[in-house]
């Protein structure tokens, strides 16, 4: 039993030696990101639900969602809308 534990031991990975310099050149190509305004055709748009208290944000076309709505308490929702207000104003 005890040899085989010592196997698992002797077949470990090598550290490679940090004196010895590595290729540091990147190959192939990046895509990148493409940021793409949403079409006219989807509806964003924010709801209170005075029950709850909460603010629910969601995305639809036509009648469909598309995405998963998104809730914020009011104190999230005035702080959405002040760094929206604010990137406007310096846009």
């Amino acid at each position: 039993m005890l040899a085989f534990l010592l196997c698992f031991s002797a077949f470990a990975q090598v550290e490679p030696d940090p004196t010895v310099e590595t290729d540091t050149t990147k190959t192939g190509f990046s895509f990148g990101d493409i940021l793409m305004p949403n079409p006219n055709s989807i509806t964003s748009k924010y709801t209170y639900d005075p029950i709850t208290d909460r603010y629910v944000y969601t995305e639809t076309v036509g009648s469909f969602n598309i995405n998963y709505p998104i809730i914020l308490t009011p104190k999230e929702y005035q702080d959405l809308v002040f760094k929206e207000n604010l990137k406007g104003y310096y846009q």
